[in-house]
């Protein structure tokens, strides 16, 4: 409590869960937030993070991370006194299988600002008029504050969590998007931004940075963060191209330990969001625990529910900060692009997200219902997707429960994408299959080819454009499945084949209403690698399911003597979509190499 005129903590006694971040501040009169505190904790049932990064920073207050069970203390000291706050704690709940639906945005702004000192008067928007706003729809119930890391401040991110504290309806959950701008050039010399940024909630830390382990370091103040891999395949304001994460990379103990979800988009076919999903299966394969989100990434003043029709349905005990928080950890959530779909589903009797023992067959039961009565949202095609994003079983839904079996002797993991009659997706809380995943492994050295005398056609055309080794001067096919062949004018033996997707950038004018879906649908998703040594008899060497698609694919095969090479394409990113108008969009292509 607080007592005007007399120095105390804001909380005299803590009772909470593990893994809970909730803030603390010494009050009364002569202190402020300039005053020197010193905090600190027992260490073993709770730790306290104070705050000193910018001018910004209030030294009276403070965010403590409860790490154990049992009691403890957290302590402020003050001119040679000390006051101190008891910690008691529990284990964060278990869920039960009595289990509720609900509606989040996991990915909100309280501000249009993007410009940190501009952010920092609150001259437009603020943390208040965005809570009541998201209350006063009344159809979310969880939402997360998630400001720019490089435009808030220590102040700001301390106080979400004052005002998550006590709102009830909707839950609010404080956090922040970090930003890691990690940019490095490939071998043609452009660069790529191998990063992007993360949505942190109920983590004591975030960042702005150009230093990965400067972010896992972040993330080591809490005991039980949550971070969500935010837009993954977006264009955006730090680099031209589209943003990679390098999964493999970023797959250390910390991220894996701290990462649960992917974010597909809000739910509107505009700029990149058809791209997100390729990264679901790339993050799987490199071992991370984690499902799906569709989140609005509003900027204010337009929040709620209807800002844009993707929401996170998060699968939880009851509505409450605390069975939220254990859902999110135990990756009970998933992405619908219509915000209406309730899905369920088991794989061998267990219930999505789980664990499978190995086995080499796979029962699915998969239950279907709504929000609300509009059948245009519900699904008419199922896609199981398992390793490497390949599609192990395509079929029709027109029952609310559909039972069906694959067989497998290798899946990793499963995961279902579910497409309604508008083209919007569902993508399900994954099954792991009990297998190991691939270790690190180096790639293998390569020796790009000189191309210069070689020829190339499209459909038996002359596309020169496609060897030139330029990316940027891409070639736009005249059909979306074009066939390409290269003719290396004499045999050799070869090992891989280097695909360039063609630039698909954000314009220079950064205009509001800039968009990339003229471009993106464009991409190549899949395509098909041939070899011949006679222009008449070809053998396939790899088929290949492209999921970066923001810098060159190298896919290798078994070293093969070969003087032609035909490349046909089978999908594009727009014949991908389910989205009428993005089907039929011609195939475009930045280069392509041969190495050695």
């Amino acid at each position: 409590m607080r007592n005007e005129g007399v120095i105390s903590l804001s909380k005299n006694y803590i009772e909470t869960y593990v893994g809970d971040v909730l803030p603390i501040e010494l009050v009364g009169d002569g202190i402020n937030s300039e005053s020197d505190v010193r905090w600190s904790a027992d260490g073993e049932v709770a730790g306290v993070r104070a705050f000193c990064g910018d001018e910004l920073s209030p030294r009276n207050v403070a965010l403590v991370s409860v790490w154990g069970e049992g009691c403890g203390f957290v302590c402020a000291e003050y001119l040679g006194k000390k006051y101190e706050a008891r910690v008691t704690s529990h284990k964060m709940l278990i869920s039960d299988g009595n289990l509720n639906y609900y509606r989040a945005d996991l990915h909100a702004h309280t501000s249009t600002e993007h410009d940190h000192d501009l952010f920092a008067l609150h001259k437009t928007e603020d943390i208040p008029d965005y809570i009541s706003a998201v209350a006063a729809d009344g159809a979310l119930d969880l939402t997360v504050i998630s400001d720019h890391a490089a435009v808030t401040s220590d102040r700001d991110f301390y106080r979400g969590f004052k005002y998550a504290e006590h709102t009830l309806s909707p839950v609010v959950m404080a956090g922040a998007e970090s930003e890691v701008e990690y940019v490095e050039p490939d071998r043609f010399g452009i660069e790529h931004r191998r990063s992007g940024e993360l949505v942190v909630i109920g983590s004591a830390g975030y960042a702005a940075t150009s230093d990965w382990e400067a972010f896992e370091r972040e993330m080591t103040y809490s005991p039980m963060p949550v971070a969500i891999f935010a837009h993954p395949h977006v264009v955006g304001y730090s680099t031209p191209g589209i943003w990679n994460f390098d999964f493999p990379k970023r797959a250390t103990d910390i991220m894996l330990r701290t990462v649960r979800g992917i974010e597909m988009g809000s739910g509107t076919p505009f700029k990149e969001n058809i791209l997100h999903e390729y990264a679901i299966s790339s993050a799987l394969d490199a071992g991370f625990r984690l499902s799906t989100t569709c989140s609005g990434d509003c900027h204010g003043p337009d929040w709620g529910f209807g800002f844009c029709p993707g929401k996170t349905v998060v699968i939880a005990k009851e509505k409450s900060r605390e069975a939220f928080h254990e859902a999110l950890r135990a990756c009970r959530f998933y992405a619908t692009e219509s915000g209406r779909v309730k899905l369920k589903y088991s794989v061998n009797g267990s219930v999505a997200p789980t664990e499978l023992a190995p086995t080499d067959t796979y029962r699915f039961r998969i239950e279907l219902d709504l929000f609300e009565p509009d059948m245009s949202a519900m699904p008419t095609l199922c896609e199981i997707i398992t390793d490497y994003g390949e599609v192990a079983h395509r079929c029709s839904i027109t029952d609310r429960i559909t039972e069906l079996e694959i067989k497998s002797d290798t899946a990793r993991y499963f995961y279902l994408r579910l497409v309604d009659g508008c083209g919007r997706k569902t993508w399900s809380m994954p099954v792991w299959c009990g297998r190991p995943f691939d270790e690190g492994v180096a790639p293998p050295t390569l020796t790009p080819v000189d191309m210069s005398t070689f020829t190339a056609t499209a459909d038996g055309e002359s596309a020169p454009e496609l060897i030139d080794g330029n990316p940027y001067n891409s070639y736009t096919a005249k059909t979306k499945t074009p066939k390409i062949i290269i003719d290396m004018k004499s045999s050799r033996r070869i090992s891989a084949i280097g695909y360039y997707p063609h630039r698909v950038v954000r314009d220079s004018s950064k205009a509001p209403d800039w968009n990339t879906h003229d471009e993106s649908p464009s991409l190549l998703s899949r395509y098909n690698i041939y070899l011949s040594c006679d222009g008449e008899e070809y053998t396939l060497v790899k088929r290949v399911n492209c999921r970066t698609l923001g810098e060159e694919n190298i896919e290798t095969f078994p070293p093969s003597e070969a003087r032609y090479i035909m490349l046909e394409v089978t999908e594009t990113v727009g014949m991908n979509s389910h989205i009428e108008e993005y089907v039929d969009r011609c195939a475009r292509i930045g280069n392509i190499s041969v190495f050695e």
